[in-house]
């Protein structure tokens, strides 16, 4: 039997070699593909949700229930705790933002309302259907299309049958009658902050951050780099967009432009813009 050759085996050698690199080369390609893919689509989704929360409740900015009251806010319970024109949306500062964002605060009644199941006879008394639930420490708006006020529940039992049976903190100003509406007031903060965690080369990550009325701070969506806000102003049929230092008159506001940046969270450098625009109620 006849033998290979050295040479014949260098040129094997050297043949496998290339191929096996080819392998390689075109793994790592794919690899990078797969995972900017995967990339990109996060930061998609990402968008979607950020586009659909921030939508959803800058809408509600100003809710006060019935159609009747878009121009009459409740009686404020304090001065951190009211509803106005010119606080229904405002912007915000923090030491947990990330520096040279932006921020916002609104204020609505929920869309979600319970009713009275009986009319007060206690200015401080109210029974409630069972849902949704409130809570000790809650701040409630109560309203009936005439009059509306907010008020903090300071005592709350469940009976049998799931109705709540609520005590006010204070005295209301009026007895509200039968199926007048009850429903939490909200005031959301949304804001860029930092996590606790690095991302896959080892940069921190960012996250936009919800804050509620009693100050608890929640993620909401992860990669979420910066946030830019500016408020428009309509003015003799000419839309005017304004930076928040140029904002003199906040119940003038009548839209909000953001533009978010988000990032990957896996090895891939990749970024994205997300503008986004709404509308506020008409009043």
């Amino acid at each position: 039997m006849k033998g290979a050759t050295l040479l014949e085996l260098m040129l094997a050698l050297l043949i496998s070699t290339l191929i096996l690199s080819g392998l390689i080369t075109v793994y790592l390609a794919m690899q990078t593909v797969n995972q900017t893919q995967v990339a990109l689509t996060t930061i998609q989704e990402n968008c979607r949700a950020a586009r659909t929360l921030l939508s959803f409740d800058i809408k509600m900015a100003g809710y006060a229930g019935c159609a009747k009251l878009r121009k009459y806010y409740p009686i404020n319970y304090s001065a951190a705790f009211s509803l106005t024109n010119a606080n229904k949306i405002q912007s915000y500062h923090s030491a947990a933002m990330k520096a040279g964002s932006a921020a916002l605060t609104v204020r609505h009644a929920a869309g979600k309302n319970a009713v009275l199941i009986k009319s007060m006879k206690n200015y401080s008394l109210l029974y409630t259907s069972a849902a949704p639930r409130f809570y000790r420490g809650d701040l409630l708006y109560l309203s009936d299309c005439s009059n509306a006020e907010l008020f903090i529940v300071k005592d709350l039992i469940r009976e049998n049958n799931g109705i709540q049976k609520i005590l006010a903190e204070r005295p209301l100003h009026t007895l509200y009658k039968e199926n007048a509406e009850v429903s939490e007031f909200n005031i959301n903060t949304y804001f860029v902050g930092q996590t606790a965690r690095r991302n896959a080369n080892g940069a921190v990550i960012y996250a936009l951050y919800r804050q509620d009325i009693k100050l608890h701070k929640t993620e909401l969506i992860e990669g979420i780099d910066d946030m830019k806000v500016k408020y428009n102003f309509l003015e003799n049929g000419q839309l005017y967009e304004l930076t928040e230092a140029e904002v003199n008159d906040w119940s003038k506001v009548v839209g909000i432009s953001i533009m978010l940046t988000l990032s990957a969270l896996n090895s891939v450098s990749l970024q994205k813009n997300e503008y986004i625009y709404v509308s506020l109620r008409s009043l």
